[in-house]
């Protein structure tokens, strides 16, 4: 514990800490990244599994949560589903003012299928389902995420 000379009192680190946190934009901030971090798991409840290797949560402002995503396909199917997401980030803690969910193009790749170098074996494989040109499987991107989000509502 350390004495303050000037003001005779006693100001220990955690008493510190304390006294930070009792300040409204360090509060703020916490729930801002308690929510940011909230977000990857509640996109999988929502969107399902593969959700959270597509998109990530960059920033909340005032009235908007901003997502990163891995393709034009994952900010369409938040948009979609941005209500539902809404409402279950407001049951985490989301204040109300926060209405809308806004995407962007990841600054790095977020999928681990989409770092690794194509072989030449796995560029010669098409989608079944559409086919289209496949590197990870046997269906592309695309048809995966809409069979995700049609297996999570479906049940």
């Amino acid at each position: 514990m350390r004495r303050n000379s000037d003001a005779g009192e006693d100001r220990s680190i955690g008493s510190l800490l304390e006294a930070m946190l009792e300040e409204p934009v360090m509060r703020r901030g916490i729930e801002r990244a308690r929510l940011l971090d909230a977000f990857s798991e509640i996109a999988e409840s929502v969107l399902g599994q593969s959700a959270s290797a597509a998109c990530r949560a960059v920033r909340v402002t005032d009235h908007a949560f901003v997502v990163e995503v891995s393709d034009s396909i994952w900010g369409q199917r938040i948009q979609l589903m941005s209500r539902a997401l809404l409402a279950a980030l407001r049951d985490a803690g989301a204040p109300s003012r926060v209405t809308r969910i806004l995407t962007r193009p990841a600054s790095r790749q977020l999928s681990v299928e989409a770092t690794a170098p194509p072989s030449a074996a796995s560029l010669a494989m098409r989608c079944e389902r559409c086919g289209a040109m496949s590197r990870s499987g046997k269906y592309c991107l695309a048809c995966r995420a809409e069979a995700d989000f049609w297996n999570t509502r479906l049940g």
